[in-house]
């Protein structure tokens, strides 16, 4: 049983740290969001489209609507640019006109389930094979998007089973399902593994400045953390009960 990732984003705005804020640049919602929120515009990812709403006035009314060529699974918000993961490529669409966003680049790879977190000029994507996605590959992918009009691939990590995943700093956490979840350091777009905590069945991680929010498939996990020396502290859980049948 997964927990349904806007219960994170609750409680991830709770703590301070919403997916839409700008503090630090990270990839605070879960990478595995579908919506994004940018002044009084939300930006939501649903199969084929990008639907564009507006939040002014205390309204909720679609103002914009985009069809791109294949399946959306996620997007991150940064600046004035949206990062969308979908099966064939990550898509970069401009949202200097907030209400119309604008394509701008497609970074094409091999078809696979494709999560994606922004800091800085840098995106880190992953691609998951061996799901509906198609066979793919897995593995883990730095991009550099200093000009997000040309992204460069600076780095590839091979990975077990990728999925969602999120950064604060140089530490980097990645979801590997019953594989657990990974914490990697990323300084200078070089990926050293830090630890692995494998008890777990991970699915989705919000990462803050000394801690994560971690989805799992036995409930919501909350654990402190550092990178320099690595270390992972478990500080409160909230379990689910799996229903029988």
């Amino acid at each position: 049983m997964r927990i349904n990732l806007i219960l994170l984003l609750l409680i991830g705005a709770a703590c301070g740290e919403p997916n839409f804020s700008e503090s630090q640049g990270t990839g605070s919602g879960g990478s595995l969001s579908r919506f994004a929120i940018r002044d009084e515009y939300l930006y939501l990812v649903t199969g084929y489209t990008l639907n564009t709403f507006s939040l002014s006035d205390g309204s909720f009314r679609e103002v914009n609507s985009s069809t791109i060529s294949f399946g959306l699974e996620t997007i991150q918000a940064q600046g004035d640019f949206l990062y969308l993961g979908a099966n064939d490529a990550m898509y970069i669409y401009s949202i200097s006109n907030r209400a119309q966003p604008e394509f701008i680049f497609r970074y094409s790879h091999i078809v696979a389930c494709d999560p994606v977190v922004v800091q800085g000029n840098r995106a880190y994507v992953i691609l998951r094979g061996g799901t509906p996605c198609n066979v793919g590959t897995n593995q883990l992918e730095i991009i550099d998007i200093t000009n997000p009009y040309a992204p460069v691939l600076l780095a590839q990590y091979a990975m077990t089973s990728p999925g969602g995943l999120g950064i604060f700093g140089d530490c980097l956490f990645v979801c590997e399902g019953t594989a657990g979840l990974k914490m990697l350091r990323v300084a200078d777009d070089v990926v050293t593994p830090l630890l692995e905590l494998s008890e777990v069945n991970a699915y989705d991680v919000i990462v803050k400045p000394n801690s994560i929010l971690l989805t799992g498939e036995d409930g919501l996990f909350q654990y402190a953390y550092t990178c320099q020396p690595p270390a992972l502290t478990l500080i409160s859980s909230i379990p689910v009960q799996r229903a029988e049948f």
